[in-house]
């Protein structure tokens, strides 16, 4: 996989990338808190033809707390010329994506990477992954993180769908928030 050449867009971004200096996943790893799905629970229940699997949900959301790497972590966000977010799939941490955070360590490229919700979170919330759900917890946990325009999302697997949901109906990608 080619990421970027020189005479791509992204090569300037490249001549401060160094691999001699230390990196640690740990060390731009932490957690985060915020409320997520308030926007589409009343949505999903009104119109849905499965609304009985959203019985649990609340209304106006809830209170999640996940883990995330950001390698903006160690240092000032507005250091970076560019964002690239990670989404793994079900089962997964934000770990998959180390050889990521080590390839652009020490260059103006930012890494977020979230640990997308597990399943503890369907019964106790009746979140219950679809698309929609995952895809809104990733624009929540962006926002949180004051994240507005995303360069690159990468994904694999089940990450995929939440991937789609704010290609296709989140507006990152087009600095309208």
């Amino acid at each position: 996989m080619v990421l970027a050449t020189k005479s791509s867009l992204w090569g300037p971004l490249f001549r401060t990338f160094s691999t001699k200096s230390p990196f640690s996943l740990t060390s731009i790893a932490k957690p985060v808190t915020f409320r997520t799905c308030s926007d589409i629970y009343p949505q999903l229940l009104a119109t849905s033809p499965h609304s009985n699997l959203y019985k649990k949900t609340s209304l106006t959301g809830f209170d999640l707390t996940v883990n995330y790497a950001d390698s903006a972590l160690l240092s000032d966000p507005s250091d970076f010329d560019r964002t690239v977010v990670a989404v793994h799939g079900v089962y997964g941490y934000f770990t998959h994506f180390e050889a990521l955070f080590k390839h652009f360590h020490g260059s103006r490229v930012r890494v977020i990477a979230p640990n997308m919700p597990d399943f503890s979170h369907t019964v106790k919330h009746g979140f219950w992954h679809s698309p929609t759900e995952r895809g809104v917890f990733l624009k929540d946990f962006l926002l949180k993180l004051g994240v507005t325009k995303v360069d690159c999302l990468v994904s694999h697997s089940s990450g995929m769908s939440p991937a789609a949901e704010i290609w296709g109906r989140v507006c990152f990608f087009k600095n309208c928030l």
